[in-house]
């Protein structure tokens, strides 16, 4: 606990997975009082330990050892421990660690780690949907094992929606200590976004935080041919892949996902507009049955199945939209 200092050093990356946050890391990483590895992967375990020796220590079993505030010194104690001995051998400031799901454990960290920065990555939830479902493919092509939120766009949509509670519930907590960083912006205007980020960490800004694809980076590690590759992960700041997501969904995926979001508030004040009215109301009518894991046609149908002559019919019908339920998850 002798160096313990309530993380001033650590800087907290998080946002929905394929969001940016990459990208925002190594613009970091390329400032040279910035040190920025490979994910880390286990600060939200470590929050969730936390969690319960809070808890223990609520129900009254445990604070006879430690208080609370005794635990979560120790705890940010614990992660700076794991975390800064990369940035001192690099000879940096700062450290930053970035892993998507950080923004789970937003809320918490705040209070472990009562010095430390954070910045959250926020994006089109179409585009981030998009992107997770092309690695999903890269990861079949691979013959490699991915997760629910990169095979099924429900499972996707989800895992985007508590990211983005998660991110925006801490920022209302403490807007002094979390920059949001919208993707859309930071590619659009490199310079000016990437100087507010250097503000908000008071740092002077740096020209090479233009060009992170030109800088060799320490995340590239952490590379598995799915998430990135080389040429994927040495890019520097481009608006190319702002709409590309509207050639990778399907009309029925982006009905879905618009009706998951539109009435986000914290987007709608970004600006993200989630409209299907260049949909055919046919799609859009569908997209209701398949949202509701084909139970709607299913609960429609069920009238009929008692008139003989439809029955199997009804049944068919069913069976169908079961399918096309599936295959447009």
């Amino acid at each position: 606990m002798s160096n313990y200092d309530e993380g001033r050093r650590l800087i907290f990356v998080g946002g929905a997975p394929r969001s940016g946050t990459t990208l925002l890391q190594n613009i970091l990483d390329s400032h040279e009082d910035v040190a920025g590895g490979p994910e880390f992967d286990n600060i939200p375990e470590i929050v969730r330990l936390r969690d319960r020796l809070q808890k223990s220590i609520s129900n009254g079993r445990t604070g006879i050892f430690r208080s609370q505030g005794e635990v979560d010194a120790h705890v940010c104690s614990l992660i700076e421990g794991l975390l800064l001995p990369f940035a001192d051998e690099r000879k940096k400031s700062f450290l930053s660690e970035k892993t998507p799901d950080n923004v789970l454990v937003f809320n918490q960290l705040l209070k472990i780690c009562p010095k430390a920065k954070f910045i959250f990555v926020i994006r089109d939830p179409r585009a981030i949907i998009a992107s997770l479902m092309e690695v999903g493919k890269k990861a079949a092509a691979l013959n490699v094992a991915a997760g629910p939120i990169s095979r099924h766009v429900p499972d996707a949509i989800c895992h985007v929606q508590d990211c983005f509670k998660a991110g925006f519930d801490a920022l209302r907590f403490a807007p002094d200590r979390i920059l949001p960083v919208v993707y859309e912006e930071l590619v659009a205007d490199p310079e000016g976004r990437t100087k507010k980020i250097c503000g908000f960490l008071g740092i002077g800004w740096s020209r090479d935080m233009l060009r992170p694809g030109e800088k060799p980076h320490a995340g590239e590690a952490g590379l598995d041919g799915v998430f990135y590759d080389s040429k994927t992960y040495y890019r520097n700041i481009e608006k190319s892949e702002v709409d590309k997501w509207k050639g990778k969904l399907n009309s029925l995926q982006i009905v879905r996902i618009n009706g998951a979001f539109k009435d986000n508030g914290d987007l709608n004040r970004i600006g993200y507009e989630f409209t299907d009215a260049d949909i055919s109301w046919p799609v859009r009518f569908f997209s209701q049955a398949v949202t509701a894991g084909g139970s709607l046609a299913g609960r429609g149908i069920s009238a009929l199945m008692g008139i003989p002559p439809i029955k199997n019919l009804a049944r068919r019908t069913v069976l169908t939209v079961r399918r096309l339920s599936r295959r447009y998850a």
